[in-house]
């Protein structure tokens, strides 16, 4: 997933760079998947897309994948002003 993640989340990456922010792709463990492989990386895209969009210039937007034995945990992390409590 990381190899595949880096890769769709380039046009993400030049976005981020024309703003001044930063996107980072790391990821530890086993990060194999079986499953709807399109709908998860869209899902990815959408989120570090939004990250980035919310974040204000010359922030970083971390994307952590760690896999573990039974799951993958896909953490999108930025600057940005979340989302408000009423709305969750």
């Amino acid at each position: 997933l990381l190899a595949e993640a880096s890769i769709r989340l380039a046009r993400e990456k030049s976005q981020a760079a024309r703003r001044g922010v930063e996107l980072s792709v790391e990821g530890q463990g086993d990060l194999s998947v079986r499953g709807d492989r399109e709908g998860l990386l869209r899902a990815l895209r959408n989120l570090a897309a939004n990250a980035i969009q919310w974040s204000p210039d010359g922030s970083t937007v971390s994307v952590r994948l760690v896999g573990s034995e039974d799951r993958i945990d896909i953490t999108v992390d930025d600057a940005g002003p979340g989302v408000p409590v009423d709305l969750r």
